[in-house]
């Protein structure tokens, strides 16, 4: 209950965000498209860019100033849902409090960015985790700050807006770029680098659940990465399920991921295009595997990436497929022996015990220099790896006499 107040008091900024990128992507009010800061530039660089502008302004707070009044109209009709009586308050100051708040908010972030040489959506190499979380929480912080201000509401609420509008302004954002309305400013997707890497570590505490609980998921995982911290690495495994990328994001501990962020997968086009899941599979870091009008893909695109210092998921199988059905693919054999990059060997294996009942077993071991190795020997290693005994009898039976056998 408590959370869905805070939802239902952003829920004007939700549907003002929405306006705002339909207004960018269809130009509406071109005479407002103006930027707030005229153009001005400081040390040659622009003070907030052409992002801000008087249509944003405009926009957020007639959109958000006209559902608060609808919430007020609502709460006089009986149905009074929130932390304020929406009935007694000024819905115009309360509106311009939310809107104004929000944007403000906005403005320092975008002057420090342009300051720095980095566009709308651009981030810095060295902070670029810290300025992704920050783009996404900086709006919500304003509007804490701004209710707490004017209408003095508790602490708690206040931390729990930030959280709440920080995850809404994140999914918002996915979506928005899932609809394709809006686009990425350069050839690499919205969810690459360090927003993938932050997307990875804000999900691996679910994705560990899914693994051990879920999964019952057994991991031998006792790699020791190279010494020094300008190792370039490839994560190499065999592919027996779909979900295999997310079982291996899961599988590292926190230490070793620390190290390996951002993880980027080399993904069939088939399935990061589509709707349903394809972004969530770019919030974890896919990029194309083939020819794409859209961005850059492929090999190509895999050692760019290896080359920034971010570590290349890659079945050398090419597909989902049973041990040994399928010899390796070429691509892993190019890209260790013209990047350098250490492979790191993982086997998984899916055991499945019925329709509904499935487990998995992971073994990761340490990495190896393959310049000098073909794509079906690095593919052998990693059948080679071994896994723990799988136990045929189902845990799940007989659960009862257990209970009945602990309490006795």
């Amino acid at each position: 209950m408590f959370i869905a107040q805070v939802l239902y008091l952003i829920l004007p900024l939700i549907g003002a965000g929405l306006g705002l990128s339909l207004a960018s992507r269809r130009n509406w009010l071109p005479s407002l498209n103006k930027p707030l800061d005229a153009q001005r530039q400081l040390k040659g660089q622009p003070w907030l860019g052409l992002n801000k502008t008087w249509r944003g302004v405009f926009i957020m707070t007639s959109v958000t100033t006209w559902a608060v009044t609808v919430q007020a109209i609502a709460a006089m009709k009986g149905f009074n849902f929130g932390f304020f009586d929406y009935a007694s308050i000024n819905p115009i100051k309360l509106g311009l409090v939310l809107s104004l708040g929000y944007l403000l908010a906005e403005l320092p972030n975008s002057f420090i960015k342009r300051q720095a040489g980095l566009e709308s959506g651009q981030y810095s190499v060295r902070r670029g985790a810290f300025q992704y979380f920050f783009d996404q929480a900086d709006s919500a912080i304003g509007v804490a700050i701004a209710l707490v201000v004017f209408y003095h509401i508790p602490s708690a609420v206040a931390i729990a807006i930030i959280a709440t509008g920080t995850t809404v302004h994140f999914l918002f954002d996915q979506v928005m770029y899932a609809l394709r309305l809006k686009r990425w400013p350069s050839t690499d997707p919205p969810l690459a680098g360090y927003k993938a890497a932050t997307n990875q570590l804000l999900i691996w505490v679910i994705l560990s659940l899914l693994l051990r609980v879920v999964f019952r998921g057994k991991v031998q995982n006792k790699v020791k990465l190279m010494p020094g911290d300008n190792n370039r690495y490839i994560m190499a495994a065999n592919h027996q399920s779909g979900i295999d990328p997310f079982m291996i994001t899961a599988a590292f501990q926190p230490r070793t991921i620390l190290r390996l962020l951002p993880f980027r997968y080399i993904t069939a086009n088939i399935h990061l295009y589509r709707l349903r899941y394809g972004w969530l599979l770019r919030a974890m870091g896919g990029f194309p595997s083939h020819s794409s009008t859209r961005e850059t893909h492929g090999l190509g695109r895999a050692k760019s990436i290896i080359e920034k210092a971010n570590t290349l998921c890659i079945f050398p199988e090419g597909q989902r497929s049973l041990p040994h059905e399928i010899e390796a693919k070429r691509g892993v054999q190019i890209l260790a022996r013209e990047t350098g990059a250490f492979i790191i060997p993982l086997h998984i294996h899916w055991h499945r015990q019925s329709s509904f009942n499935r487990r998995v077993f992971i073994t990761i071991g340490d990495p190896f220099d393959a310049r000098d190795m073909t794509a079906q020997q690095i593919l052998d290693r990693i059948y080679a790896l071994p896994l723990e005994k799988v136990q045929e009898k189902q845990p799940g039976r007989n659960w009862y006499k257990k209970v009945i056998k602990a309490f006795r």
